[in-house]
């Protein structure tokens, strides 16, 4: 996809909003397919659902692009570069790290790959075990607990 995407001119987009920062076992899901795209859009993992966040990283050519140019992206939002967004963006990535969060997800997709078999991505595997779902014919036991009234 890179290369007929770079021979014809044409940027990479990933839209990383739902399944980056950390979520499939590795930072931004794309990094598993060895591609580095132009363009990423992220968010929800970005503030951890602490506060409401999004960001778009670009790559080094696009910057250029802007720099011989006019040098100005103009572009401006109500809540652009929000102080309190910035600051939860940045608590969370360094949570992210200083607790192993992505190593934990690769373990326990590790885990549910094991538990009940199939070729799932970790992240997909985490959701069918979570929902009782499964791609073999082993059944997933649950323990279910009565709620006192």
């Amino acid at each position: 996809m890179r290369e007929i995407c770079d021979r014809h001119g044409i940027l990479v987009i990933a839209d990383e909003v739902m399944c980056g920062m950390g979520r499939t076992g590795s930072l931004h899901a794309i990094e598993q397919e060895g591609i580095a795209p132009d363009l990423m859009a992220i968010a929800k993992g970005l503030g951890g659902g602490y506060q409401p966040v999004g960001a778009v990283l670009v790559a080094e050519k696009i910057v250029d692009a802007f720099r011989r140019g006019s040098g100005m992206f103009q572009h401006g939002h109500t809540y652009i570069g929000h102080p309190m967004a910035a600051a939860a963006a940045l608590a969370v990535q360094r949570v992210i790290r200083r607790d192993g969060l992505i190593d934990q997800v690769k373990a326990r997709g590790a885990y549910f790959e094991r538990r009940w078999g199939g070729s799932r991505t970790s992240a997909t595997s985490a959701a069918a075990a979570c929902s009782g779902a499964s791609n073999s014919s082993k059944t997933p036991r649950r323990s279910v607990r009565s709620i006192p009234r």
